[in-house]
């Protein structure tokens, strides 16, 4: 068939950028410092010493890209060093991550958790076409879902959100429920992109899908399962389908707490390492441009477009 697409954009908001004070409301597009900028302020910042030099505790453990496992070993409770074994270890945070979810949507099932995202249908145009079949992967309680079916170009599209949470599913269910839309306008299924191919099998969506969304929730996939879950993306789509992809960036701050007391390093545009183990168990990662290509491209996805989204964000009380 026709070459597949996938529309990225990494977002990378650094807190090494500017100082200046942001006094109006943006759109998440809005660029307030080019990736180069950011890049070369990383540079100079980590060339000089960076966190490593001082001594700073760890906030979250790298993790080996290939395997997932944590690098040095593991403890569950984050207690320090084990002597478990790589896939030990692997299985031991995939089992922290599957009782988080669960309990932290159980925990959030009368509260909007997540503002609605109406910046995707400007960031993403393909989702105003009408009559689409988009499907979320990672679709918690519908944030995404949500201004898909609300949208300008949204007449008799159709979302299906999946989660690998049942009470993430069973809570955006409800809410569109409750907000009106049938059945024949968004369903939810409980499912694993670990699964790769098999996952669009399952769920009958296998070659059907316009779309595609990925909206932050790579970053919280095992690395080692992160091919598998472009493929499952990939198996979705129709000929000429595109995934839309918006996640964490290098040098986004929440990567720069999490290489606090790391040694980084660069590697291309990337700032290594890229994947770890918080301290509460869950995984972190952030996606290069280039990383992401080489993901897409393993699962037979072309990269049509790539971008940064470079934002200055400021305390409004401190500035």
């Amino acid at each position: 068939g026709a070459p597949r697409a996938a529309a990225a954009g990494a977002e990378a908001a650094g807190g090494v950028a500017t100082g200046e004070k942001q006094e109006r409301a943006f759109y998440h597009e809005q660029q307030d410092f080019s990736w180069e900028e950011l890049y070369a302020a990383l540079e100079a910042k980590y060339t000089a010493g960076g966190f490593a030099a001082n001594g700073a505790a760890r906030s979250a453990r790298a993790v080996d890209a290939a395997t997932g496992a944590p690098l040095g070993g593991y403890d569950a409770n984050g207690a320090g060093e084990s002597e478990s074994s790589e896939e030990e270890g692997a299985a031991a945070i995939d089992a922290v991550q599957a009782a988080y979810w669960e309990d932290f949507y159980r925990s959030h099932s009368s509260a909007r958790v997540y503002k609605e995202r109406r910046y995707l249908l400007e960031a993403f145009p393909a989702l105003q076409t009408d009559g689409q079949l988009v499907v979320e992967l990672g679709c918690g309680h519908g944030s995404a879902a949500l201004p898909v079916l609300r949208g300008p170009g949204a007449r008799g599209s159709r979302v299906v959100g999946v989660d690998r949470s049942s009470e993430a599913v069973a809570l955006a269910a409800s809410a569109m429920r409750e907000l009106g839309y049938a059945p024949e306008r968004f369903e939810a299924h409980v499912g694993d992109v670990a699964d790769g191919e098999g996952l669009a099998e399952r769920l009958g969506l296998a070659g059907r899908a316009d779309c595609v969304l990925y909206v932050f929730t790579l970053n919280s996939v095992s690395p080692q399962d992160a091919a598998a879950a472009l493929r499952a993306a990939a198996a979705m789509l129709k000929p000429g389908g595109r995934v839309l992809f918006r996640d964490y960036g290098p040098g986004d701050v929440r990567h720069m707490r999490a290489l606090k007391g790391h040694a980084p390093r660069f590697e291309g545009d990337a700032l290594i390492p890229t994947s770890f183990v918080r301290r509460d168990g869950l995984y972190t990662s952030v996606f290069s441009a280039a990383a992401l290509a080489k993901l897409g491209a393993a699962a037979g996805l072309v990269l049509a477009e790539s971008s940064y989204g470079c934002v200055h964000m400021a305390n409004r009380k401190t500035g």
